[in-house]
C-alpha cells in the first residue's frame, strides 16, 4: 500500500513538472484554458470593520480588500453620515449612513476597478441595509448588505429590521442571484428541523434569539446560509472574537437563492486581513462571469478659466480681441454669420483666457504609510500565531487604535494649511481627514468663518 501511494505522487509529479516544461502548442492551449476558468470567478466578502471615520482607514481596507483579490466587499458599521459614492483610481466606494450624525452604523460596499465597470446601480435604503446590483453574463447578481440589531436591541426595532429587509427583498428582480450578507448578531445551531436551510456545519451547537428571525427571512425568500453550510476547521468558522478572550462566534453570514447556491464554491474566514476590527473577513468565490456595461462617451466640453475675467485688464483685452475679429467682413446668410460669431469668440477665449485645468486633490496616502500598515499586519500575526501577554502589550502600545502613528505626522504634513483654520474666533468644528468628509469639513469651515466676519 505505502509502495502504491507513492508512485501515484511520483506521477503526479511528474505530470506537473512536464505540464512546466513543455513549450509546444498543446502547452499553450492549456494556459489559455487555464485563464478563462480564472475570469469566471467572482471573488466577494463581507467585513465588519468598526469604523472608517479614523484617517486612512478607507484607503487600507482596499488595500486589504485587494490582497485577497476581493472583487467586492460588503462592509458594516462604518459610521459615516450621509450616502454617495467615491472613486479612487483602483476602486470605488458605495456608502449609506445616518443622515443626521455620523459615528453611528453604516454600511456600504468597496468595489474594485474592473467589477466597478459592470455596476447596474446602488441602493442606499438605510444606515443597516444598501443594495449593489452587477451585471453578469448569464443573470444579474444583487448584493443585499446588512447590519442588523444586536442582542440586547429592543424586539421593536428587531422586528422594524427584519420587515424592512423583507420589503427590500420583494422589490429585487425575480430573476437575479440575490446574496443576503453582513453582521446578522446571530448564532446559528445545528438543529435537524432547520438542516436544509443552514446545513450541518455551524460552529455553535446552541442558538441565539437572531438566529429565529434569520432562520425565518431565509425560510420565506428561499435562501441557504451557506456560511454554516460547508465543512471547515473551527479556526476557519468563527467570525467575530470575543474581545478579551480567545472565543470567536460565527455572527456574520452569507444568503444565497436555492437556485444559485451551486454558483457558490466555498466560503471562508481571513484571519490575517487587518482593519482595528474585532471581526475578521468573510470571503467567497462565485462561479459567474461579469459582463461589462457599454456607456455612452460623453464629449468633453471646453471648461473657461472665467475667474480671469474678474481682472479688469483682461476682461478690457477680451472684449477689444472680440471687436477686432468682428471687424472683417460678416458671411452673408444668417447660418454663416452664427458660424462666425461662435468661432470668433471660442478664438477669443482661447487666446485670453484659456481653459480651465482640472484640480485632483493630493493623495497623502503614500507609500509611507503602506510600509507602516505593512509592518502593523505583521505585528498583528504575531499575536495572532502566539497570542502572549507580551505580545499583546507589544501591539496595543505600539500599533492600538488609540496610537495610530500610521497617518497621523502625514496629514498634517500634506494638509498643513487646512489644519490651521479649524480653530476660528475660539469655536471649534470637528474634522475627519478622509477623503469621505473632507469637502464637507471644508464647507463647514468656511460658513464658520463667513458667520465670525458678520
Amino acid at each position: 500500500m505505502g509502495a502504491g501511494l507513492t508512485t501515484l505522487s511520483c506521477k503526479n509529479q511528474n505530470v506537473v513538472k512536464n505540464s512546466v516544461n513543455e513549450t509546444g502548442p498543446t502547452s499553450q492551449k492549456r494556459l489559455k484554458i487555464r485563464s478563462k476558468e480564472t475570469n469566471k470567478v467572482m471573488r466577494f466578502g463581507t467585513w465588519n470593520v468598526h469604523t472608517l471615520l479614523q484617517a486612512g482607514n478607507m484607503n487600507a481596507t482596499a488595500e486589504e480588500a485587494e490582497r485577497y483579490k476581493m472583487d467586492a466587499v460588503a462592509l458594516q458599521e462604518i459610521r459615516w453620515k450621509g450616502k454617495g459614492t467615491i472613486r479612487k483610481s483602483k476602486f470605488t466606494m458605495y456608502y449609506s449612513g445616518n443622515e443626521d450624525r455620523q459615528g453611528n452604523r453604516g454600511v456600504g460596499f468597496i468595489v474594485s476597478k474592473k467589477t466597478n465597470k459592470s455596476v447596474l446601480g446602488f441602493s442606499p435604503i438605510c444606515e443597516r441595509i444598501c443594495t449593489l446590483r452587477i451585471k453578469g453574463k448569464l443573470h444579474n447578481i444583487t448584493f443585499v448588505n446588512v447590519y442588523a440589531p444586536t442582542e440586547d436591541t429592543k424586539d421593536e426595532i428587531v422586528d422594524e429590521f427584519y420587515e424592512t429587509l423583507l420589503s427590500v427583498c420583494d422589490e429585487l428582480p425575480k430573476h437575479d442571484a440575490v446574496i443576503t450578507l453582513g453582521d446578522f448578531n446571530a448564532k446559528l445551531g445545528k438543529e435537524q428541523i432547520y438542516i436544509h436551510t443552514i446545513g450541518r456545519h455551524s460552529l455553535h451547537e446552541t442558538t441565539s434569539n437572531n438566529r429565529f428571525r434569520l432562520v425565518q427571512y431565509a425560510t420565506t425568500n428561499n435562501f441557504k446560509v451557506l456560511s454554516t453550510w460547508y465543512p471547515r476547521k473551527d479556526i476557519h468558522k468563527g467570525t467575530w472574537k470575543i474581545p478579551g478572550t480567545e472565543d470567536t462566534n460565527q455572527t456574520d453570514h452569507i444568503l444565497v437563492s436555492k437556485r444559485w447556491a451551486t454558483d457558490i464554491e466555498n466560503i471562508i474566514t481571513y484571519r490575517g486581513a487587518n482593519s482595528d476590527s474585532d471581526h475578521f473577513l468573510v470571503g467567497a468565490r462565485l462561479k459567474q462571469k461579469i459582463a461589462l456595461i457599454t456607456r455612452n462617451r460623453i464629449e468633453n466640453q471646453n471648461r473657461w478659466n472665467i475667474d480671469k475675467l474678474d481682472e479688469t485688464e483682461v476682461q478690457c483685452h477680451y472684449q477689444q480681441e472680440i471687436q477686432k475679429e468682428l471687424q472683417g467682413k460678416p458671411p452673408s446668410n444668417d447660418t454663416e454669420e452664427w458660424t462666425y460669431i461662435k468661432d470668433v469668440i471660442i478664438t477669443s477665449a482661447q487666446n485670453v483666457i484659456g481653459e480651465k485645468q482640472n484640480e485632483r486633490n493630493e493623495e497623502w496616502y503614500d507609500q509611507e504609510c503602506r510600509e507602516m500598515k505593512k509592518a502593523k499586519r505583521e505585528a498583528r500575526l504575531k499575536c495572532i500565531q502566539r497570542n502572549t501577554r507580551a505580545n499583546q502589550e507589544k501591539y496595543n502600545t505600539g500599533w492600538g487604535r488609540k496610537n495610530s502613528p500610521i497617518w497621523e505626522a502625514n496629514k498634517f504634513e500634506t494638509k498643513e494649511d487646512t489644519a490651521n483654520v479649524f480653530f476660528i474666533s475660539g469655536k471649534y468644528t470637528e474634522c475627519s481627514f478622509t477623503s469621505t468628509c473632507f469637502e464637507q469639513n471644508i464647507t463647514q469651515v468656511a460658513a464658520l468663518n463667513i458667520d465670525t466676519q458678520m
